[in-house]
């Protein structure tokens, strides 16, 4: 393969292609354009927005079970994918951007994962740390789910069995009643 067939493939990455349509476009095997894929690398990004989202999904990266992703939540924009989610490693990408640029953080959104939030605080000093709504609404859920069994406990056997089945009917929003 010769330097400028990658610099073309590479172009073609940037693209919406996928590895199958380049590698047929370029007359290489997929496996080839993965192996290209994976020399390249993306330097942390220079600015920060001023709301920073961070959650980790099970990837198939080599170096761990799961991948951490940051997002720009109002732009909707990815900034960038992280091989793994180790207090370390994050700690490490985080050194390699500017502090002046950290603090231009002002909303800092993540699950509640201790290393995230510890990790907040460091960085991002500036930042009011957000708990995302996916994990907020479960944690409100998981409440109303308790208070529901420990209220149906206390009550005759027939208003229990109504209680058991309201189930649905106490998460139901108000407007879809």
């Amino acid at each position: 393969r010769t330097r400028r067939l990658a610099f073309y493939i590479v172009s073609l990455l940037r693209q919406t292609f996928s590895l199958k349509q380049i590698a047929e476009l370029t007359g290489v095997s997929v496996q080839t354009v993965c192996r290209l894929l994976d020399t390249i690398s993306y330097p942390p990004p220079d600015q920060l927005p001023q709301a920073l989202s961070i959650d980790e999904f099970k990837g198939n990266a080599s170096t761990g079970k799961y991948q951490c992703i940051l997002v720009d939540p109002k732009k909707r924009r990815i900034l960038d994918i992280l091989p793994d989610r180790t207090q370390s490693h994050l700690a490490d990408y985080w050194r390699n951007i500017p502090r002046k640029e950290r603090l231009k953080v002002k909303f800092f959104v993540c699950d509640m994962w201790r290393p995230y939030t510890e990790l907040a605080q460091t960085f991002f000093p500036n930042a009011t740390i957000i708990v995302d709504k996916y994990h907020f609404i479960r944690q409100v859920t998981w409440a109303i789910e308790n208070v529901r069994k420990r209220l149906q406990r206390s009550m005759p056997v027939s208003l229990r069995k109504y209680y058991k089945r309201s189930r649905k009917l106490i998460l139901t929003r108000y407007k879809k009643l």
